[in-house]
């Protein structure tokens, strides 16, 4: 039993709210983008599986991804509606090569963190079920 589509340690019994993939500065971004399409689908796919115990009708909440390019910091978010995922178009965030771009990073990370403890976090308790 899990709460993810992972079976990988920890993450067996921690929801997952935020997909993060890395690639170096040479990486592809369209790779990048295909791997987190494809996690945040099985996200969704796991998250339905989840609420089909619970009798009330749900919205799928948007999830956010990041991308970490060499230093570049990319925000994206992700939705789920008929059946259908949808990956929204990617932000630059910030460069961590900077001072200013590490602090954005952080800023950014606090503010992720602050919607998976508050608002994720309420979502999933009062809506997901362990099978």
């Amino acid at each position: 039993r899990t709460w993810n589509h992972s079976q990988e340690g920890i993450l067996r019994s921690e929801p997952i709210c935020v997909n993060v993939e890395t690639k170096s500065d040479s990486g592809n971004m369209t790779e990048a983008e295909i791997q987190l399409g494809i996690w945040v689908s099985a996200q969704y796919l796991k998250l339905k599986e989840l609420l089909t115990h619970n009798s009330k009708p749900l919205t799928l909440p948007w999830l956010p991804l990041l991308i970490v390019k060499g230093e570049l910091w990319y925000l994206l978010l992700a939705s789920h509606s008929n059946g259908i995922t949808t990956l929204w178009s990617r932000h630059l965030i910030a460069d961590s090569s900077t001072l200013t771009g590490i602090y954005t990073v952080i800023s950014v990370l606090q503010l992720l963190f602050q919607w998976a403890n508050t608002e994720y976090r309420s979502w999933f308790k009062d809506n997901a079920v362990m099978p």
